[in-house]
């Protein structure tokens, strides 16, 4: 094969040309070669094809973004080029987001707002709740590179749900339903991204924000069902790894024989602290890794048995160490404190981190069963 040696072209520049800093610092795994095409017909002029040869000797056999998480220089011009506004219309949409956002959050919800803050002060379950906010921020931003761009005129659509969180929280204040009125928050964001902001990018920030569905606390009634059912799952899940591992445990109800000892589960141990948790780290993965959908359903699927096996395996440590290490927790514990409420302590650090690692090692599997194939398509 003849090459035209004047119109050769390497890593995008030309072979006389001298290579700046920035080629030697980005190096590729391949270098691209732009070749003209053959003419068509009498009078065509050729264009120039993009084509890939063999990779430099002592370099990788593939090219790939080495990280999702930054987008490099060409698309941060994409995404200038789609964020671009017209400064006159940007004035009437700050406008416009400063009266729906100052009157409506300061005045309707501030009492709302304040209620799930003390929630998270208050009830341990829920202390994740300041972590939220930060965290939809920060997935919104590793998913700047597929911003949509902004549309240049006010979205009606998006006024369905602000009306939708309205009603809700009307007839919630009538029935004293605090957890409608709380969850109508999100409803009335929602609506605002899409009224100010347009459907595609509604659509494009919809995943990161429903992280925010978290931050609120469950109804009351669904809460005290789940603990229930929970309780009962987690004493006979308990009572069966102490069977496993020899120990002579029957379980009656919520409450665990070992041998003398009766140890009840109590609602604080019923797991649903793990299981909230576990939830919102899988969804956070998600919007990380950004796997296919139907990868994601088996994340999301291996959520309820970590956080049973992780919670039975606390109330198993918590029974053996009651059993064996008695005397040992006395002198750890306070003045007033039992050794059950030491050992529990002791067996929650642990959980937790072996909670962690469960779900990291869970991932590490999903990540090597369904790998990411890069494929190279000839132009």
């Amino acid at each position: 094969m003849i090459e035209d040696k004047s119109n050769q072209h390497v890593g995008g520049r030309s072979k006389n040309q001298r290579p700046s800093p920035e080629d030697h610092s980005d190096k590729r795994a391949f270098s691209e070669v732009h070749t003209p095409s053959p003419k068509k017909g009498k009078g065509e002029r050729g264009t120039f094809a993009k084509t890939a040869v063999l990779p430099v000797a002592g370099e990788a056999t593939s090219i790939h973004r080495t990280s999702h998480l930054r987008p490099e220089k060409e698309e941060w011009e994409k995404i200038g080029e789609a964020i671009y506004l017209d400064p006159a219309f940007e004035k009437i949409r700050l406008i416009v987001l400063a009266i729906l956002l100052v009157p409506i959050m300061g005045i309707a919800y501030f009492q709302s707002i304040h209620d799930i803050v003390k929630v998270w002060y208050r009830v341990q379950d829920y202390s994740h709740g300041f972590l939220i906010v930060p965290l939809v921020i920060y997935f919104l931003w590793i998913r700047f590179d597929t911003y949509p761009g902004t549309q240049k005129s006010l979205c009606w659509f998006g006024l369905i749900p602000i009306l939708l969180s309205f009603v809700a929280r009307y007839f919630a204040s009538l029935q004293y339903m605090d957890a409608v009125e709380q969850w109508s928050i999100f409803l009335w964001i929602v609506g605002v991204v899409w009224f100010l902001y347009g459907s595609r990018v509604f659509l494009w920030a919809l995943p990161s924000m429903s992280f925010l569905l978290f931050m609120f606390p469950l109804p009351y009634r669904l809460e005290t069902q789940m603990r229930q059912e929970l309780q009962h799952i987690a004493a006979q899940f308990a009572a069966f790894l102490l069977q496993t591992i020899g120990q002579p445990a029957i379980n009656f109800q919520t409450t665990i024989r070992l041998g003398l000892l009766e140890i009840g589960v109590e609602g604080a141990c019923s797991g649903i602290r793990f299981l909230i948790s576990f939830f919102a780290i899988a969804i956070g993965t998600i919007l990380l890794l950004r796997r296919p959908w139907w990868q994601n359903l088996f994340v999301l699927a291996g959520v309820v048995p970590i956080a049973l096996l992780v919670n039975a395996s606390r109330i198993v440590m918590t029974s053996l160490f009651i059993k064996y290490a008695s005397p040992t927790l006395e002198r750890f514990s306070k003045e007033g404190q039992s050794v059950g409420v030491v050992a529990d302590k002791i067996a929650g650090y642990i959980a937790i981190g072996m909670a962690f690692a469960l779900f990291a090692l869970f991932i590490f599997y999903m990540t090597r069963v369904f790998r990411k194939v890069n494929l190279l398509q000839e132009s």
